[in-house]
């Protein structure tokens, strides 16, 4: 089913809603998911967002790009601690 006739449906998400906006950004990076699991993803990153204290359009990233920010991440308190212990 293609995302027109998708967001035309009762039970489903206005096609200019955030969380419509989200799924298509969860779609562009994982192709392989349907609409349903899309939506299902997009929800969860909604909500994930919600608990910020300022609500932002949540990022989407593949797992590729989650893998390279959390190494890059590790490497920085990794770092972060060393100079902390040096000095």
């Amino acid at each position: 089913m293609d995302t027109e006739k998708y967001f035309a449906q009762s039970d489903t998400p206005a096609a200019d809603s955030p969380v419509a906006r989200v799924m298509l950004k969860v779609i562009e990076k994982f192709p392989e998911l349907t609409l349903s699991a899309a939506r299902e993803k997009a929800q969860e990153l909604m909500l994930e967002q919600s608990g910020k204290r300022v609500f932002k359009s949540p990022r989407v990233l593949s797992v590729e790009e989650q893998a390279t920010q959390e190494a890059a991440s590790a490497a920085y308190w990794k770092s972060r601690n060393e100079a902390k212990l040096a000095a």
